[in-house]
């Protein structure tokens, strides 16, 4: 839950999680935009080595419930 979020972990994702100001969103979204960028990136390398896999994105698209997380995942 959000003690977690407390220690510190992922501050530019999961700090404030309740805010919804003008910073916040406008953090949260620049996040959204580096992760995408990784993954398009990973995608990019991973296509010149045969050997290497990736998920296409399945964990990044995947929209979990609360149910199907722990209180402390992290």
């Amino acid at each position: 839950g959000k003690q977690v979020w407390a220690l510190g972990i992922c501050r530019s994702m999961l700090s404030e999680p309740d805010a919804v100001d003008r910073k916040s969103v406008k953090r949260r979204a620049k996040v959204h935009k580096r992760v995408k960028a990784y993954n398009r990136v990973l995608a990019q390398v991973c296509a010149q080595d045969r050997l290497c896999r990736t998920d296409g994105g399945a964990v990044f698209d995947f929209r979990f419930t609360g149910t199907q997380l722990s209180p402390w995942d992290w």
